[in-house]
């Protein structure tokens, strides 16, 4: 037997040792218990969104949430968009800069009963081999939230407190792709659209005591995301911070039209945001016109080097410079995306593209009303250039032109201009074509004035030198066109072949309508006070509900092309009204 009175050092470090080892097995006992776990019957499975206990250790725990938020990412179903919670698939779900507990308890309550889909990948199960029976683990990837608020201290941007009080505040080198920054909106919205009448109307910030908050500086990200982390930019969800964001330029009297004369004001600032060549970003106002732009010479731009952007719930408006002239989105690049946006009353064009642009989409979006646009029904042209919705012309061949459950107008001389082309004689100096364009439930009205317009117009001429190519591969679906009666204009003017016009309603035009290139395919179409060409043969007045939009193409566009006769059913729009395109959920094509 071990004598203790013998040996007392070696009983001394015996003593020591077992101290030690109560006080570890004591801290790794402590270490395991966790107190950010919930109990598995707590939950019992009822989530339409797959077991909560997703790696099958009898422990709800945040473990769990990175299988569940890897499996299901982006792919739930809402059945309800919620107000205050950030959209399917979101990580920190209560904005506390972290990823922990809470956030899966409100991803989980939010998409209970929905209707998930997987990737095929599994909840847990045998890896194989030796070690059969161990649980397939993700690795756990937690993105940080940053903060640019006014009412920041202008911090380190990793809390509303140290919030970067500018967009031009934001330490690039801090965020990292998959990352969001939260944008403070204030504390109220503003209404929307912006009206702007004349020289007299400005929209209303915090800095008057109005709705949401102001912002002057440019937002130019250094910093790109990844095509599985992009880096996303967007007005808070918060309660209390998701007014309304409004990025203003610094030029206090909105644009003059071409014809109004006794206008001082100038330009102060370049762009509102300035994407020229990033990747991967996505700049979400959260809801309608959650993030508003003006003032400014450029609401976006964009050069050929930017790729894979998205651009959300945005309104851009009165940018420009005094001439009037400019747009208010300079568009280049590769896979470019506007979604449920408001673009009007920018100088000249909406969009405007001279550097080329390849697969490009706008969707449940509104372009109205340039200011370039003469409005005097006695003036032609009277020094004003004609506006454009979407105008692409420079830049060579160019591809993959999606407008989708949208309206294009009033207020443009051609809604869409796609192809140009330049020479001296019979010598070619530049060019652009494009080519696979798809137009998709939505409604294009014409420019109520004296000058020529279209709602669609190509420019192609094959007697100059090397000249752009013929457009090709147009689709009409589902598309209601609307020219004022007794104007002489295009309703269509497109050229080249393979096109396929179908479910769609063409009215009016007077003399010169519907130019549709060689050999298009129609079906199932209605036309009304314009030229037969060949296959539009159904001759009836859609008797659309309210179409008296010309009165006042500066305001507010209230109008109704809802068709109430029997042989324009299911042909054209179903998005027929402003109010039908706000009440539309993300990607829903029609009430």
């Amino acid at each position: 037997m071990f004598n203790k009175f013998k040996h007392p050092c070696t009983y001394l470090l015996i003593l020591i040792l077992g101290t030690l080892l109560v006080i570890g097995v004591s801290i790794v006992t402590k270490s395991n218990d966790n107190t950010n776990v919930l109990s598995v019957s707590d939950t019992t499975n009822a989530y339409g969104c797959g077991t909560m206990d997703n790696n099958s250790d009898s422990t709800i725990n945040l473990g769990d949430f990175a299988v569940f938020v890897k499996v299901y990412g982006s792919q739930c179903s809402l059945s309800a968009k919620p107000t205050t919670i950030p959209s399917c698939g979101y990580i920190d779900g209560n904005e506390n800069g972290k990823v922990d507990l809470p956030d899966f308890a409100l991803f989980s309550q939010l998409y209970l009963n929905s209707n998930c889909t997987t990737s095929g990948e599994s909840f847990g199960g045998s890896t194989g081999g030796s070690n059969g029976g161990s649980q397939t683990q993700p690795e756990v990837q937690y993105n940080n939230a940053w903060y640019v608020s006014k009412n920041g201290n202008n911090g380190d941007g990793t809390s509303w407190t140290n919030a970067w009080n500018e967009l031009n505040q934001i330490d690039w080198n801090s965020v990292e792709p998959g990352d969001v920054v939260y944008i403070d909106g204030g504390t109220t919205s503003c209404a929307y659209p912006t009206l702007v009448t004349g020289i007299t109307a400005q929209p209303k910030t915090s800095q008057n005591g109005s709705c949401g908050m102001q912002y002057t500086t440019t937002l130019n990200p250094a910093k790109n995301g990844t095509s599985t982390d992009p880096i996303t930019i967007k007005l808070s969800t918060e309660s209390g911070r998701d007014g309304t964001a409004v990025v203003f330029g610094g030029r206090n009297t909105p644009l003059p039209y071409c014809s109004q004369s006794g206008y001082s004001d100038s330009v102060q600032n370049r762009t509102a945001f300035d994407l020229q060549s990033q990747s991967y970003i996505v700049v979400d106002g959260s809801k309608w016109s959650g993030i508003k732009l003006y003032g400014w010479l450029f609401g976006v731009e964009l050069n050929s080097s930017a790729n894979n952007l998205t651009f959300k719930h945005l309104e851009i408006f009165d940018n420009g410079n005094p001439i009037p002239d400019q747009k208010g989105v300079e568009l280049s690049g590769t896979n470019i995306t506007f979604e449920r946006s408001i673009i009007h009353d920018n100088g000249q064009d909406a969009f405007q593209s001279g550097g080329g642009i390849s697969n490009f989409t706008l969707k449940q979006s509104w372009l109205f009303n340039q200011r370039r646009s003469d409005i005097s029904a006695t003036d032609v042209f009277n020094g004003c250039r004609h506006s454009d919705g979407i105008q692409v012309y420079s830049g060579g061949s160019q591809y993959g032109l999606l407008v989708e459950d949208s309206i294009i107008g009033p207020g443009f001389l051609q809604g869409l201009i796609l192809g140009d082309y330049t020479s001296s004689g019979a010598q070619y100096i530049n060019y652009g074509d494009v080519h696979d364009v798809t137009i998709r439930n939505s409604l294009l009205i014409s420019y109520d004035g004296p000058n020529f317009n279209a709602n669609l117009y190509t420019k192609y001429d094959s007697g100059v030198a090397y000249p752009n190519n013929p457009p090709t591969n147009y689709e009409f679906d589902h598309v209601t066109t609307y020219v004022n009666p007794g104007r002489d204009n295009w309703n269509i003017y497109l050229l080249g072949s393979g096109h396929n016009i179908h479910d769609s309603i063409f009215y009016g035009g007077g003399a010169r309508q519907l130019t549709f290139g060689s050999n298009p395919t129609f079906s199932n179409n209605v036309r009304y006070n314009v030229q037969d060409y060949g296959g539009v043969t159904t001759n009836s007045d859609p008797n659309f509900v309210d179409s008296s939009y010309w009165d006042a193409p500066e305001d507010y566009a209230d109008f109704d092309f809802t068709s109430q006769t029997y042989s324009s059913t299911d042909k054209g729009t179903c998005v027929v009204s402003p109010a039908v395109l706000f009440s539309l959920d993300p990607g829903q094509h029609c009430p």
